[in-house]
């Protein structure tokens, strides 16, 4: 993994490792950022290891590039600034766009301090830079590279990645959606394509859900919720559109967004702007589930997804929820049945929320629906350990 911080990605291993049994596996995380606020949640039984970094690397992880370079002309380190100018000028000049962050990532990898010990089963479970890490440095009888979101919205189609991933056994996709769109990338790679959908903990999301009293108030509205990071991808702009036209309706509601991120800035002007009250940027909750546990609707209005984990958990909740038509939203909610699944496009998306705060009747029906389904929750976690089973069993 790249690193344990408040994501997704980063959620759905925690709940592998929490459910899988100590007796059967021995696992290895190998992290190339430690400190993420999900670190603490590792199994015991777990080794937890540093890929080990090169001084320019732990430079530029920990400072950045020009802060590194700021860093050694103060310190008058005149070699060190010369070997950080030569690499990045070779970068810029000299190395296509595309593999940029892989000659980076390669100058960043102390290759004398590593793990040499073999493995059954190596994962590459975060992005590119983790699956050159598994395919160049780890020794395993069977290797795994993970698709987490939809390829066709990524800066480079993974084929410019070719000559890393021939060297995987496997290529496996968190959605239904994903694992299409892997098939039309890689034609020719038959039953390599695996399918591991994500998995949420209802034990462990319940437990959670009762450490803290998530409002420090009542209120006799509605309350709303959605979680992700503040990034052009999740949509929150058009959440702030929608807010302010459900409220010119004259609607009792507050929208709370947990997360941060790099549109913070402007979501904040849009609201000074608008003068909305009660659309709420909380920023990071290291635990989140109360905020779930105590809200009426869930809306997620993203304009791309893999899987999207934070309805899944909206689901472990029995929440109503609307949710655009990302990949993986029809895999995870029945349009009409147990949410409302619609295009993003924001009089649409306020027309589905409406029609949820008006009927207070279908937002019951989609609860019991939600219950109803959680009883058969297993199945991520039996697919997960049916699939490293299957490298375990394999010949070589």
């Amino acid at each position: 993994m790249d690193q344990l911080a408040c994501g997704g990605i980063e959620k759905s291993i925690i709940t592998y490792l929490s459910e899988m049994p100590e007796t059967d596996y021995e696992v290895t995380l190998m992290l190339y950022r430690r400190g993420g606020v999900f670190e603490k949640y590792v199994p015991e039984w777990v080794h937890l290891e540093d890929i080990p970094l090169t001084a320019f690397g732990r430079g530029m992880l920990e400072e950045g590039r020009k802060a590194l370079a700021l860093r050694h002309v103060k310190e008058e380190a005149v070699f060190k600034l010369i070997r950080l100018a030569g690499v990045a000028l070779f970068g810029r000049f000299f190395v296509p766009t595309a593999r940029r962050p892989l000659y980076y990532f390669r100058k960043s990898i102390d290759t004398e301090n590593l793990d040499r010990r073999g493995y059954d089963v190596a994962i590459a479970y975060h992005n590119i830079e983790q699956a050159l890490f598994v395919a160049a440095h780890v020794k395993a009888r069977k290797k795994l590279t993970w698709f987490h979101t939809e390829l066709s919205t990524l800066a480079f189609p993974p084929t410019v990645y070719d000559a890393i991933y021939r060297q995987f056994d496997g290529y496996v996709a968190s959605s239904t959606a994903v694992y299409g769109e892997l098939k039309k990338f890689f034609p020719g790679a038959g039953r390599k394509l695996k399918k591991s959908p994500y998995m949420v903990s209802l034990e462990l999301c319940q437990r959670m859900a009762s450490e803290y009293p998530p409002f420090d108030r009542k209120f006799d509205g509605l309350r709303l919720l959605s979680v992700g990071r503040l990034s052009k991808q999740k949509g929150f702009d058009i959440a702030i559109e929608v807010f302010d036209r459900l409220k010119a309706k004259g609607y009792q509601l507050e929208w709370t967004i947990i997360g941060e991120g790099s549109e913070r800035a402007s979501l904040e002007a849009m609201l000074r702007e608008r003068k909305l009250e009660g659309f709420n940027l909380i920023g990071l909750k290291e635990n989140p589930y109360p905020y779930f546990a105590e809200c009426d609707i869930y809306a997620q209005p993203s304009r791309y997804e893999g899987y999207c984990i934070t309805l899944a958990e909206a689901r472990m909740f029995a929440k109503p929820s609307v949710v655009t038509d990302f990949a993986g939203a029809r895999e995870q909610l029945k349009d009409g049945e147990t949410g409302l699944v619609v295009p993003c496009d924001v009089s649409v998306i306020e027309a589905a929320l409406e029609r949820l705060i008006k009927e207070r009747d279908l937002r019951t029906k989609f609860s019991d629906q939600l219950r109803e389904e959680n009883e058969s929750r297993t199945a991520p976690l039996n697919a997960f350990k049916a699939l490293l089973d299957e490298c375990c069993q394999s010949p070589q």
